[in-house]
């Protein structure tokens, strides 16, 4: 299967008066042309830099330290101006966080996603308005209510005209922030399934960014974990759910509840998050993890291949213990 995106050896940081924070380092992973990949991680790990970073749109106080973001032939770190507007909507978009605040309470919905056409096509007002109703409509939303304003919806109908916004372009990836979260949980699959519909509709590529680990195992094809700023693990979702391979993902699974009627005990993971402006030297995971040896104090474990996962799928993981550790959790 092709790529649609690779992103090879991503670094972003933050300058602060307290020092640099080292929000993203030297992250690899790819994209593949109709997949769905899952960004996971705690608060703070660098999920929402990298989503930003992709589009080439992270802002002052952050920059990119380096690493390249190929869409096809073209490299979107090296973009800018009119090169970098035309690409972003036209190529690739992001439903951010908050989508669902994210639009402008002074303009109705329909005007709001045809001015994204206007400005990245050739079509009139009116056709873009056409164009807006037709894409309400195909995220499940009354095309009649594009004269709405954003107040006269409920939160999970805005998150559905801010997909509709990012899909106004026919881009080929899109990226969605947290695009579910403060969902109730009927409202959250109404959304997957608009979601869903887009990607056969339009053939898109999505990236989906969480810290909800069931949501992420149901709507990915693959999963990337990140801790800390680094990817620890990339593996197809049912290896993730069934045979996790670092520790960290190992604590995350144990960590969250299912929903079964068994008594269940969780055991949560021990510690705290290092502080991105000093990290150890070794893997960032080694003061929390219950595996730790000697080594991975000194050590920063590459990100490699492993056993095969499901259907022959590559496993990555960047663990020196993988090998030791098969079928064990952590205490």
């Amino acid at each position: 299967m092709t790529a649609a995106l690779q992103v090879r050896n991503l670094s972003a940081e933050y300058s602060t008066s307290t020092g640099v924070v080292r929000a993203v380092h030297d992250v690899s992973f790819e994209l593949r042309r109709g997949e769905t990949l899952g960004l996971i991680g705690e608060s703070g790990c660098g999920k929402t830099t990298i989503g930003q970073a992709l589009l080439n749109n992270l802002e002052a106080p952050g920059r990119i330290a380096g690493g390249q973001v190929m869409l096809g032939d073209i490299d979107l770190l090296s973009l800018s101006g009119k090169a970098l507007r035309r690409t972003r909507w036209d190529r690739i978009a992001m439903v951010p966080q908050s989508a669902m605040h994210a639009l402008n309470p002074v303009y109705r919905v329909g005007d709001q996603i045809a001015e994204a056409i206007e400005l990245h096509t050739s079509a009139t007002h009116q056709a873009a308005l056409a164009r807006a109703r037709e894409l309400l409509d195909m995220v499940g939303v009354d095309p009649g209510r594009a004269r709405d304003y954003p107040h006269q919806f409920s939160g999970g109908m805005r998150q559905r005209v801010a997909i509709a916004m990012a899909l106004s372009c026919e881009p080929e990836v899109l990226i969605c922030d947290e695009a579910t979260t403060g969902l109730d949980v009927l409202t959250e699959a109404q959304v997957i399934g608009a979601l869903r519909d887009m990607q056969r509709a339009f053939e898109l590529s999505i990236i989906m960014i969480s810290h909800d680990l069931h949501m992420i195992g149901r709507v990915s094809d693959r999963i990337a974990i990140m801790y800390a700023g680094r990817l620890v693990e990339v593996a197809p979702a049912e290896d993730v759910r069934t045979d996790p391979r670092h520790p960290y993902t190992q604590g995350l699974l144990s960590a969250v509840p299912a929903l079964t009627a068994e008594p269940q005990h969780l055991e949560p993971i021990p510690g705290l998050v290092p502080d991105l402006r000093h990290l150890p030297p070794g893997c960032r995971f080694a003061p929390r993890c219950p595996f730790a040896i000697d080594e991975c104090d000194h050590d920063i474990p590459p990100l490699i291949e492993t056993v095969p996962g499901a259907q022959g799928d590559r496993r990555l993981v960047a663990c020196i213990r993988d090998g030791d550790l098969v079928g064990k959790q952590s205490a």
